[in-house]
């Protein structure tokens, strides 16, 4: 693998499927990251909160037109194919 890569071996608790994993370590090997944490599940609900809030936000920021008085005005132009495809309901 490339240098900078990252191997997540989910398997890590009862040996790991990477060879070079070692239970609850980061290793790394000519660059590459070997994470091999066992508590994944409990690390993952804060990470993805803020994945999605993020996303929220940039969507958010991104329907705003450039003049718009106030922050809260957002404009659904439905021939923005980003804008198109985050619609429900029009």
């Amino acid at each position: 693998m490339k240098p900078g890569s990252v191997v997540m071996d989910l398997a890590a608790e009862t040996g790991g499927n990477c060879e070079l994993c070692q239970k609850d370590k980061i290793v790394v090997h000519n660059g590459v990251k070997i994470v091999g944490f066992t508590d994944l599940p409990s690390r993952l609900a804060g990470t993805s909160s803020a994945l999605y809030a993020n996303n929220i936000t940039k969507l958010l920021a991104y329907m705003t037109p450039k003049n718009a008085e106030k922050v809260c005005e957002y404009g659904v132009d439905l021939k923005d194919d980003v804008v198109r495809g985050a619609i429900v309901t029009h």
